[in-house]
């Protein structure tokens, strides 16, 4: 298990241990995306390793749980500073917040830089950058350094490694609803009411950065599936489980749609935010996954409570849209094949390998 040290402690164990420390974005509307990859891909290079984030206990705790060191950081612009006080002999980056300027410093300082990114939206320099999403091959990568793109490369739990075929029943009976680690829209009310007139056994994922809990529960227990039984609120689930549990998925895009792809099960899709649109927008087109459109189209969005929605219409089509594709046997199995032949779920064993070819022709771990 992780320990509370000195940072002098911290120092001399980096050093000792060639340490390789991740920064991964943890802010509330950043979700668990950016972490939960960072301890994948720390978990398979089974090396001494370090987290760079900013304080959170849920983070903090899940980190700890994984036995890797943790680390406070308040703002970017601390980044260079701590990286120079601890030595580590790698850093892996993966922030939606963090500039090339403000990266090409902690370049100059370590042995070897890698970056996780997704959009391709500033230059960041780095010995070695990863983006596993299905879109990474359009975004126009300068290859002054090694890309891994690509589903191939995608960053999952080891959970989630070559699964088998997901057994398609005729009917969908099971559905699990998940809109991300955090829920910083509180758009899960509005995706449970828009579905409680389906007769289907609901579990909806209340992760662990969400602020409304009680509200949910609350809005919960007012719904006749829930005195039924037919509408469980699961915490902090094993994600891999509970894919293999259900015959079909609500899901906000991310990197919950390729643990979808990998457990293949088929799924409905909305985004929450626009860098999550182009990778939903081409797993629709790979015909992986059924991508309706963004949240605010989907939901009838901002509205203050449920009794004030005005557009039934939009609650409707996601509930007409479950409907049709738990009806739908074939589309529903069309999607899970080609789901699991996209993402088999290696990508971060590959990552890891390249990692270890890297550092061991260059002697850096």
């Amino acid at each position: 298990m992780a320990q509370n040290i000195s940072l002098e402690g911290v120092k001399l164990v980096a050093r000792m241990n060639n340490l390789i420390l991740f920064h991964a974005d943890s802010r509330l509307d950043a979700g668990m995306g950016h972490v939960m990859r960072c301890i994948a891909l720390a978990g398979e290079l089974n090396m001494p390793a370090g987290f760079l984030c900013q304080p959170n206990g849920a983070v903090q705790r899940l980190v700890k749980q994984a036995g890797f060191l943790f680390f406070p950081l308040q703002d970017e612009k601390g980044l260079y500073d701590q990286v120079k006080n601890l030595s580590p002999a790698a850093v892996v980056a993966d922030s939606y917040g963090i500039s090339g300027e403000e990266i090409e410093p902690v370049k100059r300082e370590i042995p070897l830089l890698i970056v996780i990114d997704d959009l391709n939206d500033r230059y960041l320099p780095a010995d070695l950058l990863i983006n596993g999403n299905i879109t990474a091959f359009d975004l126009g990568y300068i290859p002054d350094k090694r890309l891994l793109l690509g589903p191939e490369y995608v960053l999952l739990r080891e959970e989630f490694r070559n699964c088998p075929p997901k057994k398609i029943v005729e009917r969908a009976r099971k559905l699990m609803v998940t809109i991300g680690g955090s829920d910083p829209l509180d758009l899960m009310p509005f995706l449970l009411n828009a579905l409680s007139g389906l007769n289907l056994h609901i579990k909806a994922v209340m992760g662990p950065h969400f602020k409304t809990r009680e509200k949910l529960i609350s809005i919960a227990k007012r719904q006749k599936s829930f005195l039924n039984g037919f509408l469980e609120l699961v915490e902090s689930p094993d994600m891999a489980d509970l894919m293999r549990w259900a015959d079909l998925a609500v899901s906000a895009g991310g990197s919950t749609l390729y643990e979808l792809c990998a457990t293949g099960t088929p799924a409905v899709v909305l985004a929450i935010a626009d860098n999550q649109v182009p990778a939903a927008r081409a797993l629709d087109k790979q015909g992986c996954v059924w991508y309706l459109g963004f949240h605010d189209e989907v939901l009838g969005y901002g509205f203050e409570d449920l009794r004030d929605v005005k557009e039934e219409s939009s609650l409707k089509s996601l509930a007409q849209a479950v409907k049709t594709l738990a009806q739908d046997y074939f589309r529903r199995s069309r999607m899970s094949h080609l789901g699991q032949v996209l993402v088999d779920g290696l990508g971060t064993k590959r990552c890891a390998a390249v990692i270890r070819e890297i550092s061991y022709s260059e002697e850096i771990l």
